[in-house]
């Protein structure tokens, strides 16, 4: 199993494809050229799975309403954001507004530590609101990997001074992270990974710190 990074420049996330053999799961799609992967690899996608509802993370998504072929999750707090300019800050950027029409995909909602299996995939869903309401990482226990969007960054963490945050969660959904086994690899939307042991002793966001804006 392997962990290619999809980037394709500013303002973007960087999106990740989970392989194993011609299978994969995509994390975050914000620029169309993610998808434009898995056909130029003759990849089966299982699954797209969304950190959270901002423009940057799910750009790549536009018109593809119905064409999809592979289901979406996405935290049912962060719906919303697919269609609303405004939530997913699409708005007031400069850029062209993100309004997806969510029921042209198929969107499937998760638990909090809900598993999820899907094909040679095992993975949990974590809530881990603050950056967003829905904000969420995805942890494979097995390969010790770790899908934090904005959530968690090497040596940061995301903002929540934007529309649909939720600041006072911030504590508790670090927390839930730093949980995990400190040998885990955790793959950010922005930026290069790291361990979570190199962000328990260097990360100043970790102790409750100020918020990075």
């Amino acid at each position: 199993m392997r962990v290619e990074t999809l980037f394709f420049g500013e303002p973007y996330c960087r999106s990740y494809a989970l392989i194993e053999g011609d299978q994969c799961l995509l994390f975050d799609c914000g620029h169309p050229g993610v998808l434009r992967y898995l056909e130029k690899n003759a990849l089966q996608c299982l699954g797209l799975f969304l950190t959270h509802g901002h423009f940057d993370h799910i750009a790549g998504l536009a018109g593809q309403e119905g064409r999809l072929g592979f289901p979406l999750y996405i935290a049912e707090e962060d719906e919303v954001c697919l269609e609303d300019p405004y939530l997913n800050v699409s708005r007031g950027f400069g850029l062209p507004e993100v309004a997806l029409d969510a029921a042209g995909f198929d969107v499937k909602s998760f638990d909090d530590g809900e598993e999820i299996v899907l094909g040679p995939f095992h993975l949990k869903a974590i809530k881990t609101p603050f950056h967003t309401l829905g904000s969420s990482v995805f942890y494979l226990a097995k390969e010790g990997l770790l899908f934090t969007g904005d959530s968690l960054f090497h040596l940061g963490i995301g903002r929540s001074d934007l529309p649909h945050a939720a600041p006072r969660l911030m504590g508790q959904s670090l927390a839930k992270i730093m949980a995990l086994p400190e040998q885990t690899r955790f793959f950010p939307g922005h930026g290069r990974g790291a361990s979570l042991k190199e962000e328990a002793s260097g990360n100043p966001y970790l102790g409750n710190g100020p918020i990075q804006g």
